[in-house]
């Protein structure tokens, strides 16, 4: 499940427009908004922000990151929820707003949430995505796997470093990316056949090499 959707400027990560409606039936917001602020400024790093997709386990969360132009595009979901389908969300939330905004509108943002009108958008998208018996004839699942398994989104971790006076959230990304792994194919027919064609090709050529060693052996010993 999704339970929260925010885009923001990548250049300064001023938010733009996020999910509004995520208040509890006592009124009470059932979003951490200040984690949520957190977590941004300790993973989308001023200085360097993220150029590929990327993830962030924390509690019973997982955050996902999509950079997208001039744009990060970010989902908060239960860790049940299938990673292809909060990619694809975010890919599809990503189209629709550079669709409907373009650069200068984004640059010309002055004030966080500048753009929250965008919500009327977020919300019939994340609720579809929350239904995913809804998306057979939609998304192609395939291809997004695909797309997922030759370019793995990274992890990334936040740990606390303790300190005399304070406690320093940072960012340690892995030395290595994660995401699905690559699943072996049968070979083809073509492939097989080329195979076959190779082995008898080394073959071929190591019993021409013994003929012309043994041809060679013959004539050093009649010259003997």
């Amino acid at each position: 499940m999704i339970l929260y959707a925010l885009i923001l400027r990548s250049r300064d990560l001023l938010p733009l427009t996020s999910t509004t409606n995520y208040q509890c039936s006592n009124g009470e917001s059932a979003i951490d908004l200040k984690l949520i602020n957190k977590i941004v400024k300790n993973v989308l790093k001023k200085t360097d922000p993220p150029k590929n997709k990327c993830f962030l386990r924390l509690n019973d969360r997982i955050y996902y990151f999509l950079p997208c132009l001039n744009i990060i595009c970010m989902a908060m979901c239960i860790p049940s929820y299938p990673q292809v389908l909060a990619y694809s969300f975010l890919e599809e939330l990503a189209g629709e707003f550079t669709k409907k905004y373009d650069r200068h509108k984004v640059d010309q943002a002055l004030r966080p949430y500048n753009l929250i009108e965008f919500d009327t958008t977020i919300h019939p998208i994340q609720q579809m995505y929350n239904k995913p018996q809804q998306l057979t004839s939609r998304i192609n699942l395939a291809e997004i796997t695909r797309d997922i398994t030759l370019d793995p989104p990274q992890e990334v971790f936040i740990i606390e470093e303790n300190d005399n006076k304070t406690h320093a959230p940072r960012v340690i990304p892995p030395t290595v990316r994660v995401g699905p792994l690559p699943t072996l194919e049968p070979l083809s027919f073509i492939d097989k056949t080329s195979l076959i064609f190779t082995v008898c090709l080394i073959f071929y050529s190591l019993v021409s090499v013994m003929d012309m060693w043994r041809s060679w052996s013959s004539e050093v010993l009649l010259l003997i």
